[in-house]
């Protein structure tokens, strides 16, 4: 039996959006996926406008040149499965709701268990179960405190995203316009290096490829601007060689440079 849950995001103006998924919406799936993969607004914003969701997914958009559709034999792991624009169904378009009430009235007799919300002002994750009786309220609480309270929230989780985005912010600062003709989008970014950092090899590729853009930075150090980059890259690749340290192996002597 599937784990029905909303996603919604409450905009700056005080309206609604709201989505529907189908299947995994408890905490240890749903909840995880949208507190990691799902922090750039950028990206809130495509999941919510896809409308109704089968499976959410770490990515909101498939690789073009591979078939992506609702069939289980052809969808590419990790991307969410959409109604529309997968299976071509009509009517699953993002709800909008124009007040607060409006929006806390339309989970009433509804078969969904949790909800997940986007607060814009706030910048966060927002969570609540969804009671079965009218006399009940939603209560709100932060996503991300309540993983970390229920034990679904490492130290190593939360490294990771941290340092993914370090390694993400690092590269588009040193070459924007590099940076928007290699990826899409800023999830795209992310999605990448996440996969690249779940392998010591990745990892020291990375390592060596901040090595080789600070030698380009030292041409210009003079410009302080180009100092706070290069210094910001010497500490990235020292939390990367912590981190492969930690994830991979035990390394007494480490050749790669810093």
């Amino acid at each position: 039996m599937s784990t029905r849950s909303n996603i919604s995001i409450k905009r700056k103006d005080g309206t609604y959006d709201k989505i529907y998924c189908h299947s995994d919406g408890y905490l240890e799936y749903n909840g995880r996926i949208l507190d990691t993969f799902y922090k750039d607004e950028q990206k809130i914003n495509n999941l919510i406008n896809l409308g109704d969701i089968s499976v959410l997914g770490f990515r909101v958009n498939p690789d073009p040149s591979i078939r992506h559709s609702f069939d289980y034999n052809e969808r590419q792991e990790g991307v969410t499965v959409a109604y529309g624009r997968d299976r071509n169904e009509t009517n699953v378009d993002k709800k909008t709701y124009q007040s607060e009430q409006e929006y806390l009235d339309s989970f009433k007799d509804t078969w969904c268990e949790f909800v997940y919300l986007y607060d814009e002002n706030k910048k966060e994750w927002l969570y609540s179960e969804i009671p079965y009786t009218e006399e009940k309220e939603l209560n709100f609480v932060s996503l991300h405190d309540t993983l970390k309270e229920k034990n679904l929230i490492d130290s190593v989780e939360e490294k990771l995203d941290s340092l993914i985005r370090k390694q993400v912010d690092f590269a588009y600062d040193y070459d924007t316009y590099n940076f928007k003709d290699a990826y899409e989008s800023y999830e795209d970014a992310y999605f990448e290096t996440y996969d690249f950092l779940g392998e010591e090899q990745g990892v020291t590729n990375f390592i060596k490829i901040n090595k080789s853009i600070m030698d380009n930075i030292e041409e210009d150090i003079d410009n302080p601007e180009m100092k706070k980059l290069y210094d910001r890259g010497l500490a990235l690749n020292e939390e990367l060689r912590r981190y492969r340290k930690e994830m991979f192996r035990n390394l007494e002597n480490d050749e790669i440079e810093m």
